[in-house]
């Protein structure tokens, strides 16, 4: 049996389990930040690959809904003036 096998009638209890630990391992240390969230997003086995392709973007959105979410008028307008000032730069010609 190997976790990178495709699934068969031989390693289906033991890919059941591969995903199961996966999952705990997961939820056990999801990033909590923004900031570098794919380079802290932990790794998944072959057989989970979609699944954590999917999961990370779930818990990205989530995570940046909720700061957004948190922020005070001062801050978010500060943010709003700093990205139009990016906006503004990156378009005029030097």
């Amino acid at each position: 049996m190997n976790r990178n096998q495709d699934a068969s009638a031989a390693n289906a209890k033991f890919l059941q389990f591969v995903r199961y630990q996966f999952l705990t391992r997961l939820a056990k240390s999801l990033p909590n930040i923004i900031l570098r969230h794919d380079q802290q997003w932990p790794g998944a086995p072959k057989s989970c690959a979609e699944a954590n392709r999917i999961l990370c973007k779930v818990h990205r959105r989530l995570v940046v809904r909720k700061y957004v979410r948190g922020l005070d008028p001062e801050r978010k307008r500060q943010l709003e003036m700093k990205y139009l000032a990016h906006e503004f730069s990156r378009r005029s010609p030097l």
